[in-house]
């Protein structure tokens, strides 16, 4: 090839590969220009520092709620609930009823209900009588071991059976209920809640019970009288409000499993120390049986570790946190039970007189 011709080719590569090399630079300066760091950094530095904050609590907000939800979730994850149920037939209804709300659950659970007449429930539950409850159930049969002639004995047979099961399965949360009593799955999913908020304060999340007045009208069961907010102990727990009832009985319990392994060492928990030690409220020998996890390992200060949830603006207490008593026999009783409406169990007592 000519000499000519040669240099002529190579004038034309080097003006192409400097084209080639100008137009890489040029890209590389406008990709600098427009990346996604340069871009964060510019959108970051025209938001005013009190906006940034805002976000960053809102996120961290979140994130504390997803991981209060994802706790609580987990005290539901197979739940062993226990009914006490003396044979009487005109309390099937109520025990029928129970267990069309348990049907309802929306998780992993195991039913065990407690009798002194096993052949005649099993008929009763076996022949459909009762409707669809659409889960297994097992009957245990209570005998008596001992002297014991109270009539509200088989209460006690609970104990027993929970501490069986509960070695043979490693259950996230147990439920105990008479069975006459309303406890629909979204209160249990209320008590997961705030259970994540007590237990390390050492604090059981209780309940309050209910019945229905001759007015119509929704009476507290268990309250001698109103709870002054501006007298009595409560606490606050984030943005919830909690109230230590003065008079704290329950009628059932509901535990995590590392609460209950701790209640059950407790020497209360045995029928025959429970059943007869001097304890600082008059409950009754049922109330024994299922009241006294409360005066467990009790903070200091207080008299029992029960804790309920109220509303602290509107001074009413949490819905959630109701247990209904079906049966409605004491509301025209004599003693305490059943006499406050539930709209004033909570007062100011300063405001008030």
């Amino acid at each position: 090839m000519p000499t000519a011709m040669k240099k002529i080719l190579k004038y034309i590569t080097l003006i192409i590969l400097t084209g080639a090399i100008l137009s890489f630079l040029s890209s590389i300066y406008r990709i600098s220009d427009e990346s996604p760091i340069s871009s964060a950094h510019g959108r970051y530095n025209n938001k005013k520092p009190s906006d940034q904050a805002s976000k960053l609590a809102a996120e961290i907000e979140q994130f504390k709620l997803q991981k209060k939800e994802s706790e609580a979730s987990s005290l539901l994850h197979h739940l062993l609930v226990v009914i006490s149920f003396q044979w009487n037939l005109a309390k099937l209804i109520y025990l029928d009823s129970m267990l069309t709300t348990i049907s309802l659950y929306q998780t992993k659970f195991e039913v065990v209900i407690i009798t002194d007449k096993k052949s005649a429930l099993d008929n009763y539950l076996k022949k459909g009588t009762n409707g669809d409850y659409r889960f297994q159930w097992m009957v245990w049969q209570y005998e008596k071991v001992d002297n014991d002639e109270n009539k509200y004995a088989l209460l006690w047979e609970h104990h027993v059976v929970v501490e069986k099961l509960t070695a043979k399965n490693n259950y996230s949360s147990v439920i105990y209920m008479e069975d006459d009593t309303h406890l629909p799955w979204s209160h249990i999913e209320s008590w997961a809640s705030d259970t994540i908020e007590l237990e390390p304060l050492g604090f059981m999340r209780c309940i309050y019970r209910t019945e229905i007045g001759m007015d119509g009208c929704i009476k507290i069961f268990d309250w001698e009288a109103p709870f002054c907010v501006d007298k009595g102990k409560t606490i606050s727990v984030g943005s919830k409000s909690y109230l230590s009832p003065e008079y704290p009985f329950q009628g059932m319990w509901m535990a995590t499993n590392k609460q209950l392994q701790s209640i059950m060492k407790d020497p209360m928990w045995k029928k025959e120390v429970g059943s007869v030690v001097d304890i600082p409220f008059p409950f009754g020998y049922p109330e024994r049986s299922n009241s006294l996890s409360i005066l467990h390992n009790v903070p200091n200060g207080y008299s029992h570790n029960c804790m309920v949830p109220f509303d602290r603006n509107t001074l009413q207490l949490t819905s959630l946190a109701n247990v209904h008593h079906m049966r409605n026999a004491y509301w025209g009783s004599n003693d305490i039970h059943s006499k406050l409406p539930i709209a004033e169990a909570i007062i100011d007592c300063n405001k008030s007189g």
